[in-house]
């Protein structure tokens, strides 16, 4: 999966088959491209701070690109995954859609997801919830932030099967 980036604010799956430090990950220029990485939890790697040093399959992170000329482009695996299976927790999770193809909401979450899910958001200002649905498709590659209702046994979702 290939990723390939915009100027700004990006939303990125982490589509790597095993955990992988941020050095071995990126590109070896990431270091000029990149002015910001951040986990859901807080924890961020800027050429300052490396709070942030592991990628974890499954896991969506945000990414800032600070060049307006050639945005890059990111591959982390030259393999298909999966098997992966994602458990949410109760309130928001960023996660990365790591199937290999284009999959509509309804065919790659469980029948009864609007049950578990208040909100599904992309970095584009795109969301769904059960009254609006402008997001459509999940794309490979790509981070969706995920809200699961607190009440609620947080599902566990492979969207690699």
């Amino acid at each position: 999966i290939s990723i390939q980036l915009n100027t700004g604010w990006n939303m990125v799956a982490y589509t790597g088959a095993s955990e992988k430090s941020i050095e071995d990950a990126m590109p070896h220029n990431f270091r000029e491209d990149f002015y910001l990485i951040k986990d859901i939890n807080g924890n961020f790697w800027n050429e300052y701070i490396d709070m942030l040093n592991i990628f974890v399959p499954g896991e969506g992170y945000m990414m800032y690109v600070n060049t307006d000329i050639n945005p890059p482009k990111i591959q982390f695996s030259d393999n298909y995954i999966s098997g992966i299976s994602y458990q949410f927790i109760n309130g928001w999770n960023m996660v990365g859609y790591l199937g290999a193809q284009e999959k509509s909401l309804y065919d790659a979450l469980p029948e009864d997801f609007q049950d578990d899910f208040y909100l599904i958001k992309d970095v584009y200002g795109n969301f769904w919830n059960e009254y609006i649905d402008m997001i459509g498709v999940f794309e490979p590659g790509k981070a969706y932030m995920m809200y699961v209702y607190q009440d609620r046994i947080p599902p566990i979702i492979d969207f690699t099967n």
